[in-house]
């Protein structure tokens, strides 16, 4: 997804795979951007918000797959 690709990401750290145990959110940490540039014309439109809704969701059906395998 181009604008939920970081909620899968993280929930792919915190799961693991098969070979690789996931990583305990203690572990991880947020750092704050020092300054944010504008970049002109990279706007939202309200069809990339739609298909962000549904990719969240397909994120959350693939990331409930992975956690269960993961606990077998």
């Amino acid at each position: 997804s181009r604008w939920a690709f970081d909620i899968e990401l993280l929930g792919r750290l915190l799961i693991g795979t098969r070979g690789m145990p996931g990583v305990a959110l203690e572990r991880m940490r947020e750092v704050l951007l020092e300054e944010w540039i504008d970049a002109d014309g990279s706007k939202v439109t309200p069809a990339a918000m739609v298909k962000t809704l549904a990719d969240l969701a397909l994120i959350e059906v693939e990331l409930s797959r992975l956690r269960r395998a993961a606990q077998r």
